[in-house]
């Protein structure tokens, strides 16, 4: 894999305009606080980037690569070095026909029915979602966006490859669709778009932890990552999106991802791949996909041997329509999908309970409906369900 040989490092404390002083005179080089860094943040032309970068909320430092090694100064708890680029999670959404599974006298997708979504009354309203992904285009159903700004290799924050539109749809597409039946599940959501993808489908970590610092100071409750990769063999990329994930779990943030589309449960024998990064880190909640019949999807990805990550959850990933490029719809399949699926649910949960960060986790994985006929390491807990406000503890762990 590509490197962008960016160092990265944890604050031991929290960040203070003494301590971003006090590390610049120690280093020797100007540290430039995230917040003073407005518009579009390139990391992959790494010679126009600040030489330092601080991350407030995150209390991470990225450096650039003539800048001293980290791993001398006591003011950090970690340095690694930033390893590789992130192979993009999906292929582009694929047009197709929208015959999605359907209840038409419901005028609502399987997934939203199966979820219990209808039922709630909810609608994700005043709740903040950031869609770390390929960005959102303008689309008649998205009427929430709220925010954005991209950290990928292009300025602009439109989609080219449809991903993330499709993924912010199914977060809060309208309750009313320009076109055929609803399917977004908190259409009162407030979208922001964090662009970390551009064309040709690749994003640096450093990319993410930019949209994961952004997230913050947008003051977003959930982050919905629809990307993976199968980084093998390298141990610090997880220690450090672990890190970060659960310094943002601590600040009111819930970060999920999927689990990754890799196995083939339909070969002979079964060819199955671990969770996928960042899925796999702590701190971030992993998100399996169920076909209607709610079992699991043949390519998504399981917890292997329980020494590669663990799948948390699992929601509808397979014939799911939502939005798609320049006003059109779209029908797809994937743990992608099914992340904004869980993303869009933790809102309603925001919502209804006020829960955030790790209480919201909890309700999360709490109230999902198990699925006996379906291995725990391929769908965690079972299917994500949405709160039922007729039960006086919908808000009360189990």
């Amino acid at each position: 894999m590509n490197q962008t040989a960016l160092h990265i490092g944890f604050l031991r404390e929290p960040v203070t305009s003494r301590n971003i002083e006090k590390l610049s005179e120690e280093l020797g080089i100007a540290c430039t606080p995230f917040t003073k860094l407005g518009g579009h943040l390139n990391f992959f032309d790494i010679p126009r980037l600040p030489p330092a970068i601080v991350f407030e909320n995150l209390g991470i430092v990225i450096f650039r690569p003539k800048s001293p090694l980290l791993a001398d100064s006591k003011l950090f708890s970690d340095a690694f070095i930033e390893p590789s680029f992130l192979a993009f999670g999906a292929p582009e959404v694929r047009y197709q026909p929208r015959i999605a599974k359907l209840t038409e006298s419901e005028g609502v997708s399987w997934g939203l029915l199966e979820t219990g979504v209808l039922d709630s009354g909810l609608t994700g309203a005043g709740i903040r979602v950031c869609v770390i992904d390929s960005g959102i285009d303008l689309h008649p159903d998205l009427k929430t966006l709220s925010g954005h700004r991209s950290f990928a290799h292009v300025p602009t924050t439109d989609d080219s490859m449809g991903h993330g539109t499709f993924n912010a749809g199914i977060i809060a597409g309208s309750m009313t669709p320009r076109s055929g039946p609803r399917y977004g599940v908190a259409p009162n959501a407030l979208l922001f778009n964090a662009k970390v993808f551009g064309p040709g489908g690749k994003a640096c970590t450093a990319s993410l932890l930019a949209a994961i610092e952004w997230a913050l100071q947008m003051g977003c409750h959930i982050a919905s990552m629809s990307i993976g990769d199968q980084l093998s063999g390298s141990s610090s990329v997880h220690t450090y999106m672990a890190a970060a994930a659960q310094r943002a779990l601590s600040k009111g943030l819930l970060i999920i991802a999927g689990s990754g589309n890799d196995s083939d449960r339909e070969a002979t024998p079964f060819n199955l791949f671990p969770v996928a990064y960042p899925a796999n880190c702590a701190g971030v909640m992993a998100v399996a996909a169920v076909n209607s019949k709610l079992e699991i999807w043949s390519k998504s990805n399981p917890c292997i041997n329980g020494t590669s990550g663990f799948v948390d959850i699992a929601a509808p990933g397979v014939a799911v329509t939502s939005a798609g490029r320049n006003g059109t719809y779209k029908m797809s399949n994937g743990t992608s999908i099914a992340t904004p699926y869980v993303a869009g649910i933790a809102a309603l949960y925001a919502e209804h309970c006020g829960a955030r960060g790790q209480k919201l986790w909890d309700l999360v994985v709490n109230k999902a409906k198990p699925l006996p006929s379906q291995h725990v390491d391929d769908v965690g807990v079972g299917l994500v369900r949405a709160p039922d406000v007729s039960d006086a503890r919908a808000c009360a762990p189990r």
